[in-house]
């Protein structure tokens, strides 16, 4: 965003420093959120991702673990390796 761009986020928040991230989000990710978990990965960084607003993740004849599936593939793709999902 305006208030927090992305090539200033890393330095800002010192995110090196932390010993653990979560990720909690309820909609797609961008490239920013992307190329920020490619370097909390590079760092070594354990992150924890939470789908929040479960009861939102509906689909007309589409079975909800599907959906769940569909988070869990998007994440993966975003971190470049599956990694849990927790939903609530």
């Amino acid at each position: 965003t305006a208030k927090f761009p992305a090539d200033e986020y890393l330095a800002r928040f010192r995110v090196a420093e932390f010993d653990l991230l979560l990720c909690v989000f309820d909609g797609k990710f961008h490239q920013a959120d992307s190329d920020l978990f490619h370097e909390v990965t590079r760092l070594g960084k354990p992150c924890l991702f939470v789908r929040n607003k479960h009861d939102t993740l509906w689909q007309a004849d589409t079975e909800t673990a599907d959906l769940e599936d569909e988070v869990r593939a998007n994440v993966a793709a975003l971190v470049g390796e599956p990694r849990p999902v927790y939903f609530t």
